[in-house]
């Protein structure tokens, strides 16, 4: 008999540990790990998420207390090993319990039977990039053409806003650029609203999906762009569990999924891992290992800076004009460079 670790959609304890159920003979042909399952827990019935394998119990008195999965409720994997990897991660970063985590953001029951089986994963490549854009800058004349570019090479967007005003806002501005190609993500919204945004997280379509803070566990299988607006807003952080930032989230999945990430912001993000002291510099005459994501793709001019002295009290504008902020993840030198008029 084999055994399998469930992630369970409960509140299981202070630790929220995974817990393990047995696997009887008629579905051991067709589990795969990351599949949703339907499982006893107490006195109900729970969803759950399948994480990995035992073939033996640390105990062997366990043995006669464990319950078996009743089903399962996806004949495919709805997390692959990229997103719980992810997931992993966050959970143990934030403290969060690795259950509520794990399962957070999977498609509704009722509509796995009108998805597809998922298109296969792939990366746009180049992979682990980020960029962070000035307040002022146009967002519109920038991102317009990247996101077209992502959308025509088979991939999906996510756009991230930290309430639900700018995420209509956002709908209505983008909707007249791409028509047919948005459509907004409401995690608690209508079921049937949700179908085309699964269509599109299993890669049956492309779509720029615009939503809140919880867009950014969404598992897609195509997913060629992440782009934040509004880095420090306070509603871009889950003070529930599982407790998350979204802007910190969505680095992270850089490092475990792969993924590009463009972030709207006015201040830098001065906790960037691989930051190495005083490594300020300027794209002007620089190589930049991804120039299609440098400052000088925007045309404009680009000067040597030092970092603003001041900031306002209100995370807003700072004193010195237009800045702009690029890092390249897993340990790549900082950029630093101010805009010139």
């Amino acid at each position: 008999m084999q055994y399998a670790d469930v992630a369970v959609a409960r509140r299981i304890g202070t630790r929220e540990t995974l817990l393990t159920y047995s696997i009887s003979p008629e579905l051991l042909p067709s589990i795969q790990v990351g599949m949703m399952v339907e499982v006893p827990f107490r006195a109900t019935l729970a969803t759950g998420i399948v994480t990995h394998f035992r073939r033996s119990l640390p105990k062997s008195g366990l043995l006669a207390r464990l319950k078996p999965i009743r089903r399962l409720l996806s004949p495919w994997p709805v997390l692959l090993a990229d997103d719980l990897a992810f997931r992993l991660a966050l959970a143990d970063q934030t403290a969060a319990g690795r259950s509520l985590t794990l399962t957070e953001q999977l498609p509704p029951r009722s509509l796995l039977k009108q998805l597809e089986a998922p298109q296969p994963p792939a990366r746009l490549l180049p992979t682990n990039r980020l960029f962070e854009l000035g307040a002022a800058t146009n967002s519109l004349a920038y991102l317009l053409p990247k996101i077209r570019t992502v959308l025509d090479k088979g991939f999906s967007v996510s756009l991230i806003a930290p309430t639900s005003t700018m995420v209509d806002i956002l709908y209505q501005l983008w909707q007249k650029h791409l028509s047919g190609q948005v459509e907004v993500f409401r995690p608690d919204g209508p079921v049937d609203s949700l179908l085309p945004i699964w269509q599109a997280v299993f890669g049956k379509t492309t779509k720029l999906i615009i939503g809140p803070r919880s867009t950014v566990l969404l598992p897609f299988r195509r997913l060629g762009l992440t782009i934040i607006d509004s880095v420090g807003h306070p509603q871009l952080s889950e003070e529930q569990a599982p407790y998350y930032e979204a802007f910190t989230a969505a680095r992270l999945r850089l490092t475990t999924a792969g993924g590009s990430l463009i972030a709207r912001s006015s201040l830098p993000p001065l906790d960037l891992p691989g930051r190495p002291s005083g490594a300020y510099g300027s794209f002007a005459g620089a190589s930049s290992p991804y120039p299609e994501l440098s400052l000088a793709s925007t045309g404009q001019k680009i000067s040597l800076a030092q970092p603003p002295k001041k900031v306002s009290k209100n995370r807003g504008q700072t004193d010195s004009g237009l800045w702009s902020w690029c890092a390249i993840m897993a340990g790549r030198a900082v950029q630093f460079a101010k805009v010139v008029d």
